[in-house]
This record gives C-alpha cells, structure tokens and sequence, in this order.
C-alpha cells in the first residue's frame, strides 16, 4: 500500500489537533491550508477529506510530522468525534486509484522527499 493510499484510509481528530495543538480557527486555519472554511467544518465533522497537500500542511501547523498526526485519536466525547468515518473515498483517491501505475509512481515520488521532509 502507498503512502496515498494510506491516508485514504487514516482517521485523525482534525477539530482536536487544530484546537487544542494549532490553537487557530476553523477559518483562519482555511486560510492557512489554503481552503474554505466550509471544507474544513466537513473534514472535522467526518463528511470530507483533506488532500494530500493540505494534510501535509495541516501537520507542519501542528509542528508533527504526518504520520504522528494520524495517530492522534479522538479523546473528547462529544457528537463529532463519535461519527463513523465515511466509507466513501476521497475524490483525489478515486481519481487516483484510475490512473496508471507510472503515473501513481510519479504521485507517490513527488508526496513520499515532502512527507520525509516533515519528520526532519
């Protein structure tokens, strides 16, 4: 499995990190990430999904690397963190699943020197 395809597949507290570790609001951290405020209230509220690029700036905001990141697991019990993690995939994720195992290949080199960098 490719690094892709494993955060397709991860689950983080997103609402957690960002309150408690980033200490920013929902539109100030959109601004950073370079998203709406909207897309960011989905992924906190399990009904979208960051991409890549914004995962790996999420966790350079947070001072983690993107692997630490993910293990962070919900700790607060409210109605946010006990919502299902959708079943669906990403749209990146299906469109990534189609496209040929070069093209992958060339995904996967570009994300995988980025996700390295961050755990310097």
């Amino acid at each position: 499995m490719n690094i892709l395809e494993k955060m397709a597949h991860m689950d983080c507290d997103f609402a957690q990190v960002r309150q408690e570790v980033i200490g920013l609001t929902q539109s100030e951290l959109a601004n950073k990430l370079g998203c709406s405020r909207a897309k960011v209230h989905r992924v906190e509220n399990r009904k979208g999904y960051y991409t890549p690029i914004e995962v790996i700036k999420f966790a350079q905001l947070a001072n983690l690397s993107v692997e630490a990141l993910f293990k962070i697991k919900a700790k607060r019990s409210n109605a946010v963190t006990q919502k299902p993690v959708p079943k669906h995939q990403p749209k990146w994720f299906k469109e990534y699943q189609y496209l040929t195992k070069s093209k992958q290949k060339l995904i996967d080199e570009t994300i995988e020197p980025l996700i390295k960098w961050l755990k310097k």
